[in-house]
This record gives C-alpha cells, sequence and structure tokens, in this order.
C-alpha cells in the first residue's frame, strides 16, 4: 500500500482560540458597545418622554374641560374629584391656578430619574423647564424631542 519511501503526514489538529483571535472579538465587542449604548439610551429617554406628552394633554384637556362647566379653571393638586392620570416615569404632576382661577399652570417632572421637567399652561404654551440628563434646552418655547434640543 504505502511506499517506504512514501512517508504519511500527521497534521495536527488544533480546538480552541489564539489569544489574538480572543483580543480582536473583545475589541470588536467594545467598540459595538461604544457605538450601540448611547443611541440605546437616548431611544430610552425618547419613549419616556411620550409619557411627559401624555400626561400634560390629559391635565389640559382636564383643565379646560373643567372650565366649560365652571368658568374656572381647577387646581388639579387640591381637586379631589378629578385626579391626574397616573404615570411610570413622571411621579409629580400638577395643574396650580391662577388666584382668580382664570388661568393655569400644569407641570410634569421626571427630574428624579432625570428625564426633565415639562410644562404647559391655559394659552397653550409648551415648555420644557429643565431637560432630561445630557440633552439640550431648546430655544423656543417647546417640549424638546431629541437631544439636540429640536423640537
Amino acid at each position: 500500500m504505502h511506499g517506504e519511501g512514501q512517508k504519511i503526514m500527521k497534521t495536527k489538529s488544533s480546538s480552541g482560540f489564539t489569544l489574538i483571535e480572543l483580543m480582536v472579538v473583545v475589541v470588536i465587542t467594545g467598540i459595538l458597545v461604544a457605538i450601540a449604548l448611547p443611541q440605546y439610551s437616548e431611544f430610552m429617554v425618547k419613549g419616556k418622554l411620550s409619557e411627559a406628552v401624555t400626561l400634560l394633554t390629559d391635565l389640559q384637556t382636564r383643565e379646560e374641560q373643567y372650565y366649560q362647566d365652571n368658568r374656572v379653571y381647577l387646581d388639579i393638586t387640591a381637586g379631589a374629584t378629578t385626579k391626574p392620570v397616573a404615570g411610570q416615569y413622571y411621579t409629580t404632576r400638577t395643574c396650580v391656578t391662577s388666584s382668580a382661577a382664570q388661568s393655569y399652570l400644569c407641570t410634569v417632572d421626571g427630574t428624579g430619574l432625570g428625564l426633565g421637567t415639562f410644562t404647559v399652561d391655559d394659552a397653550g404654551t409648551k415648555k420644557t423647564v429643565t431637560a432630561p440628563t445630557g440633552w439640550t434646552l431648546p430655544a423656543t418655547n417647546c417640549w424638546v424631542k431629541n437631544k439636540g434640543g429640536a423640537c
């Protein structure tokens, strides 16, 4: 079968990874995490901002409905019949009226979670009082929608 002149070469099969291969994988994973994590964090904050908009819109609607029936606005923090809708991220929700109850300012506050503070008043003016952590305040009266401060 095999002649004396032929040599059978045995190849050594290796298993596992070399240190260089492992280091390359770690570096690539680190780069992907460094790119993806800030994007993911911004995406999560944007999702939580929708709760602020929903809560403020609800408070504004309740104030206007109450005004239609009573010709005065209601201080919702004290109103036993008109409780603010519960929120998961924006725990402080208030509507404070003027002394004659002819104007109001509704506020939702998520600063404890780094989500900022937002307001709306009887004229419909939307304002970002404090932006989410790491975000820029908008230059105009509006509710911030992205990290750069755009509305």
